[in-house]
């Protein structure tokens, strides 16, 4: 039996850490690099959607430059929306 819920619930699957200095934030480019991703996955970096993936067998590359922050950086796939 189903029960209708009022909102949607994301439950995020698992999360990293990751901690970025300045120096690294001056570098032109500045990318994630993800291997053996779940077959279907949203990538998110500090909140931000950087990419979605449907692929577990390849290795996937986002940009992530623009929304990383110094020091803290919670970055996060296999995001599930649950209706």
């Amino acid at each position: 039996m189903t029960h209708p819920r009022k909102k949607p619930i994301t439950i995020t699957i698992s999360h990293i850490h990751i901690s970025v200095s300045a120096d690294v934030l001056s570098d032109p480019a500045v990318v994630l690099v993800c291997e053996g991703l779940d077959t279907v996955a949203n990538v998110t970096v500090n909140g931000v959607t950087v990419g979605a993936v449907d692929n577990m067998f390849i290795r996937h590359v986002f940009d992530v430059k623009s929304v990383l922050k110094v020091r803290f950086n919670r970055c996060c796939d296999d995001r599930i929306l649950i209706q």
